[in-house]
């Protein structure tokens, strides 16, 4: 498959682990589509022989990027990377809702927030939030020394685990 946009209906019915993506402009453009995805997202490779195409890959959240010349390790390492990842993500969704609460109540209590991104869980310190804000299936913490943490979750599942934190909600519109 050739584009994004058409490999839509496929990621809903096979529900892959990973998809291997030629970020083009059409494709990259075409990401805000994947919120029509209905099962957790798949992991994305992005592969092209346009090294300036990697900053743009990592922008919508792929886990990797290659050269189109594939050299065999740096695939191993990027499906290492999938793979990690997954476990990652497997084992934080096998905790058991008392676990959660416990898991939540404990570091709320301590003043520090988990955050799973695509690659790592981040501990963070819920008083260096400046804010944090939607951005399609993912929230993205800004925090006062400028640094942003992306995660893999949407907000609403923060605002289900951490409830004891107040979440103003705000729409901006442009017009």
């Amino acid at each position: 498959m050739e584009h994004l946009k058409d490999a839509i209906e496929l990621i809903n019915e096979y529900q892959p682990d990973l998809v291997f993506l030629n970020p083009t402009d059409e494709n990259l453009n075409s990401f805000y589509l994947l919120k029509e995805v209905d099962n957790p997202l798949p992991e994305f490779i992005c592969i092209s022989d346009d090294k300036k195409k990697a900053y743009d890959a990592f922008q919508c959240n792929a886990i990797d990027f290659l050269l189109d010349d594939l050299q065999p390790n740096a695939l191993m390492v990027s499906l290492c990377k999938v793979i990690q990842s997954i476990e990652m993500e497997t084992n934080f969704q096998n905790f058991s809702s008392n676990q959660k609460r416990n898991f939540q109540f404990q570091n709320t209590n301590s003043g520090i927030l988990t955050i799973t991104s695509t690659d790592k869980i981040d501990l963070i310190k819920i008083n260096d939030i400046l804010y944090c804000k939607a951005d399609g299936k993912y929230t993205q913490f800004i925090l006062e020394n400028k640094k942003e943490v992306l995660s893999s979750k949407n907000l609403g599942v923060y605002k289900m685990l951490y409830y004891s934190i107040i979440f103003f909600e705000f729409i901006t519109l442009i017009s």
